[in-house]
């Protein structure tokens, strides 16, 4: 299903929209528009029960509703994106007011039609309940009738409602016996990976990868799986031979035991099988080894690729290859890991020794451009004697205005700090040569005695945590807040090499 929208009824705020903290799942509930033959009715002092309701809507919601303000319905107009679609709907109700002894509410429909076991309804005091409806029309609205019911003594109310529209996929489901092998891998291995739901749709699954048709009536097949250094244990799962299409099995860095099974050998499509970094006992089968001559491309310990046979062939000149390479792989193994760690250490000393040489040569890790430099006058005069905070960090952050008339974000280093002395140097040193444009700009710096401060560019439209918080009811959506991510990603990039 697909979110259409969320409404709340009857807020206090005609343009706050409810959303996490408030709704766990981060929701977004507007407010429905207000209308003059309804009013708001509300309560933000009682504690409404949302766990026994099924979708866990917000407090928030639940706390107010809206009632008739003269007669006995609530009749409400809902716009539809696509009438060639169907839509899912569930309306909640919770009694926010303490009612006498001689009142009581009960609710009835009209439309659309909701399941015949729950109406009428009466709905309870700080218990959110609800009713849920399938709806397909080729009109482009839906109207929703509420009613009194028979005696009641009060109107209708109503507190929220979300609308679903119902997707239809054009593509076929993964072969089911694809699904049911990956499910039993999962099982039998206890696979600590999102394998959730299909395995190719709408994408795959993490470690797979799917062949999709043309023919959309055609089911995905998987094509390859990588279960590398994924700590299985055991016997090599019988389920794998289901994959019938599966090209490419990597099995390797394990703590797989037993023999090598026969079975893979039944695997037509294979042209890849990893299966190194085991425990395996006993020889490789033979038609793996044929299959290996032909278009495989097999990885097992022991077993090299341009050996005509398996490494426990018969004959006196195969039993001198295996010895001899046997002797000569863990020596040349070990010459490699002798010349790799000499590299490491010579690496680690040549960097220590330019960062010292470097270190001398700048006034306490500074890079000193004159035109960057700042004393500590001019950082009095440029904030107006710290007169307006915009943060606070490992230094409070205050607001500027250069000689030219340029908003700054100053940050002030506490003197009290001695970790926050040291990220200072870091900052200021970084940002006086790196420059990129998803990083705020570094104007300049002071250093001037025990008084030290950076001078950046002002963020006149407000910092992320603002955005993201969206105080000023201005939501941010999913995608955009991707997008922030992979940006900031991109400006810690040229950071992270020289830290």
């Amino acid at each position: 299903m697909a979110t259409v929208v969320h409404y709340n009824f009857g807020p206090a705020d005609p343009n706050k929209v409810i959303r996490y903290p408030d709704d766990h799942f981060d929701r977004q509930w507007k407010p429905y528009p207000s209308v003059d033959a309804y009013s708001p009715i509300s309560n933000s002092r009682v504690n409404i029960n949302i766990a026994d309701c099924g979708y866990y809507p917000p407090q928030a919601a639940m706390q107010t509703a809206i009632t008739p303000v003269s007669g006995v319905n609530i009749s409400l107009s809902i716009s539809l994106p696509d009438p060639s679609v169907a839509y899912y709907f569930y309306i909640y109700f919770s009694e926010i007011a303490i009612l006498q002894s001689n009142e009581s509410r009960v609710i009835d429909s009209l439309s659309p039609k909701w399941q015949d076991w729950v109406l009428p309804l009466t709905p309870q005091y700080a218990m959110a309940t609800g009713m849920w409806s399938w709806y397909s029309s080729p009109s482009s609205t839906i109207e929703i009738d509420l009613e009194k019911f028979g005696n009641s003594s009060l109107p209708p109310i109503l507190n929220a409602i979300e609308v679903y529209s119902i997707k239809k996929f054009q593509q076929s489901q993964t072969d089911e016996k694809d699904v049911g092998a990956i499910l039993n891998i999962k099982s039998t291995y206890g696979v600590q990976r999102n394998w959730q739901g299909d395995p190719c749709l709408p994408s795959s699954s993490d470690g797979l990868d799917c062949f999709t048709f043309s023919d959309k009536s055609v089911p995905p097949r998987i094509k390859s799986l990588n279960l590398s250094s994924s700590g299985l244990a055991g016997n090599v799962s019988v389920y794998l031979s289901n994959l019938m299409y599966v090209e490419q099995l990597d099995l390797s860095n394990n703590h797989l035991t037993g023999a090598i099974p026969d079975f893979l050998a039944n695997l037509s499509q294979l042209n890849l099988l990893y299966l190194s970094g085991n425990n395996f006992s006993g020889s490789i089968p033979q038609r793996l080894l044929d299959m290996a001559k032909r278009n495989l491309k097999l990885r097992v310990d022991g077993y090299a690729e341009n050996e005509p046979g398996p490494p426990n062939s018969s004959g006196n000149g195969q039993c001198k290859r295996e010895r001899s390479q046997n002797f000569v792989v863990p020596v040349v193994s070990v010459m490699a890991s002798l010349v790799v760690l000499a590299l490491l250490i010579a690496i680690i000393m040549l960097r220590r020794t330019r960062k010292h040489q470097g270190n001398t040569n700048r006034k306490d890790g500074f890079i000193e451009p004159k035109n960057m430099q700042f004393t500590y006058p001019d950082i009095l005069k440029m904030t107006n004697n710290f007169q307006r905070v915009l943060g606070k960090g490992f230094g409070t952050v205050y607001h500027g205005l250069t000689a030219d008339g340029k908003q700054v974000a100053v940050k002030l280093l506490s003197s009290t700090s001695a970790q926050g002395y040291r990220e200072f140097q870091t900052e200021a040193e970084l940002l006086t040569r790196v420059h990129h444009r998803n990083l705020t700009s570094l104007i300049g710096y002071c250093l001037d005695d025990d008084h030290m401060s950076l001078v950046y560019e002002y963020m006149a439209y407000g910092n992320l945590r603002e955005h993201l918080s969206a105080t000023d009811g201005n939501v941010l959506t999913w995608s955009k807040r991707l997008q922030i991510a992979l940006d900031a990603a991109q400006g810690e990039d040229p950071l992270l090499p020289t830290i």
